[in-house]
This record gives structure tokens, sequence and C-alpha cells, in this order.
């Protein structure tokens, strides 16, 4: 018998973050129902993907249930509702206010199921306001990558250091 047997969380994750915590929450005994869109998710079709699968997809989701769910369509938001009415816990990562328009918000689910425990992942650097506003929903090192950023940095560095030649080359 492990720690967490008879606990259900639904989880509707992506990327690495929010999929390791309830990766370790299913290795502790938790039933874990992996909610993704028609299609999967992006992590699923990785660099390193085999038959269709990457394999930090597969690692980051292990001993999880899988179900494919379209949260843009009635039929799909209530299942998850009634999902939701049997779960103990509820994860989601998506950038904020995404919830709310898919019908997974708190304060709808909190309706459902009282006793509901509501995980957002979702960071403060992606938030609707405050000073690290963010317009374009990404995480952390996708914002690293963005072209703005790269060009700020380069105005910022200083010159490079000369490289000193080889001196394999005179000989």
């Amino acid at each position: 018998m492990k720690p967490l047997d008879g606990l259900r969380v639904i989880d509707l994750t992506q990327a690495m973050a929010a999929p390791y915590c309830t990766m370790n929450l299913a290795d502790l005994g938790a039933d874990v129902i992996k909610v993704e869109p028609p299609g999967g998710e992006e992590q699923r079709r990785g660099a390193t993907s085999r038959h269709g699968h990457s394999g930090s997809f597969m690692a980051i989701n292990r001993n999880k249930r899988g179900i494919t769910l379209d949260l843009k369509t009635p039929e799909g938001v209530e299942v998850m509702h009634r999902l939701v009415r049997t779960a103990d816990v509820f994860v989601q990562n998506y950038r904020p206010g995404a919830a709310g328009r898919l019908g997974v918000d708190y304060e709808t689910l909190k309706r459902l199921n009282p006793r509901l425990i509501y995980c957002s992942g979702a960071r403060p650097s992606v938030g609707d306001s405050g000073r690290r506003r963010s317009p374009r929903a990404a995480h952390r090192p996708a914002q690293r990558r963005d072209p703005r950023r790269a060009r700020l940095r380069r105005r910022r560095a200083p010159a490079p250091a000369r490289r000193r030649r080889d001196l394999a080359h005179r000989l």
C-alpha cells in the first residue's frame, strides 16, 4: 500500500514543472488522470520522439491514466465536470484567465466539489498584471529564447574579448 492510495487527481498540466508534480503524486499511489486536448499536448511530440511519444513525455507522465477531452466543446466540459465531482485534487498550469474560459476555474469547480484542492501552476511572470507582465504566454525557458530579450542582452553585453590565435597554425 502506498501513502496516496485512494486519492484521485485530475491533471491538466503541460510542459515540465506541473507534470512533474503530478508524476510524484502518481508515484506515491494517487490515481492521476491526465487530460489532454485532441492531438495531445506539445510535450508528447518532443525533439526525441519515438513512436509518436517523446522520452521526456513518457518519463514525466508515468503511472498516470490518460483521457482526451476537447474543453472547447460543451460535451468535453461536461465530462470534465463529472470527473471533478469524483476528484480530490485538480492541477492545471494554464496561463491566467484560460481556465475560466474553458470552464475549469476555481470558482466553477469549487461549486461542483466543495472539498476539491485546486492547484494552479500559472507563473506570476506570465500574469495579467504587475511589473513583469508578459503579453505572450510562455514558460520561463521560452521567454529566455525570446528574440526581443536577446537583442536587449546584446546591447548591454560588453565587447567580446579578442581570441588568441592558436599556435598550431604557425607550425
